[in-house]
């Protein structure tokens, strides 16, 4: 063999010993490279997954900033419909007063309609409201045609109160009171006469003169009304009493006409009864006090006064006349008086 193949398969067994060497070196540059090349692949894709992120991050945000605006929107929406709900609820609560005139107007022409009736009262109530409400708000529109026109509705309600409590009193008046000529005298058979059919036709005047008396501090409607019917009360009362309390005390007179203790004793009895009669007559029809009662309880005193005036004066004996005024001080003042609250 010549040098230079000797040389030649020196260098060849030299590389194939670094070759083997090298290997393990060699498949592990390789790996890494394909490790690298992985790497490489995984960064672009999360490079890529940023960049989708990115976009889904926007467009998030912008979903977000709709979703808020359109959720604004809502709330106003919400809002402005609660808002509208209660105006519309405010205005149909006020115009019910306005919308109540053709109704009020309507029942009150109605011939079937009367004070008697179940919904005269509500009626009357209503209107109050009506003329009250109007009454704080006459800065609406037409607000004093109405205020007009309920008033006189009220006027055409109350004037119909009137004409049923003054016929009813004229004709209770009228089935009891004696004939021409005749004369009657009160007594206990006839109390059914004078206070019988009146008290029968109490109950329903009274139902109304109890409204009319509540009302009648705060309207003047009311209180010209409730001393209309006490006055119209109050006259019939004493067309049907004059008469009779004077025979009577008549009666009493020629009974008692040479004891004139027992003729006051009698005749101040007497009053008293009848006094206290028509007392708890008329609270039968109201309820509350009135002067037109006094007046009428006074009117029949001067009766008895009239009968008794000419008896005392011709008394001479002071014994007799201090019999009187015992019996008008003890008997009638302390005893009849204050035991009955007359």
């Amino acid at each position: 063999m010549c040098t230079a193949q000797f040389m030649a398969w020196c260098a060849e067994v030299e590389a194939q010993a670094e070759s083997e060497q090298d290997k393990c070196y060699r498949e592990y540059i390789s790996q890494l490279s394909q490790y690298r090349c992985q790497c490489g692949e995984m960064l672009e894709e999360a490079e890529s997954a940023l960049v989708t992120l990115a976009n889904m991050r926007e467009r998030h945000q912008f979903v977000s900033q709709r979703t808020g605006a359109l959720h604004g929107a809502c709330q106003q929406l919400m809002e402005d419909q609660t808002k509208l709900v209660n105006l519309a609820e405010s205005i149909s609560s006020k115009l019910t007063y306005f919308t109540e005139l053709d109704r009020i107007g309507t029942r009150l022409g109605s011939p079937a309609f009367s004070v008697t009736s179940d919904g005269f009262l509500p009626l009357l109530s209503r209107l109050d409201e009506c003329i009250s409400f109007t009454e704080q708000n006459l800065h609406y529109k037409e607000s004093q045609v109405y205020l007009t026109r309920f008033r006189q509705y009220l006027s055409r309600a109350l004037a119909l109160v009137k004409q049923h409590v003054v016929s009813t009193l004229r004709l209770t008046t009228s089935s009891v009171l004696p004939k021409p000529g005749a004369v009657a005298v009160l007594s206990e058979n006839s109390y059914a006469q004078f206070y019988g059919k009146f008290r029968s036709s109490a109950p329903k005047i009274k139902a109304l003169m109890k409204e009319i008396e509540l009302r009648a501090d705060t309207a003047a409607e009311y209180k010209n009304l409730l001393h209309d019917c006490c006055h119209s009360y109050v006259g019939q009362r004493g067309l049907l009493l004059t008469s009779s309390v004077h025979s009577s005390l008549a009666q009493i007179t020629q009974q008692h006409s040479t004891d004139s203790t027992a003729l006051v004793r009698a005749g101040c009895d007497f009053m008293c009864r009848v006094c206290q009669d028509e007392y708890q007559l008329y609270f039968h029809f109201f309820s509350v006090d009135s002067p037109e009662l006094k007046g009428l309880l006074e009117s029949l005193c001067y009766t008895l006064y009239d009968v008794l005036r000419p008896v005392v004066i011709h008394i001479n004996h002071l014994e007799t006349l201090a019999d009187l005024c015992s019996i008008l001080k003890v008997e009638m003042l302390e005893e009849i008086v204050s035991q009955k609250g007359i």
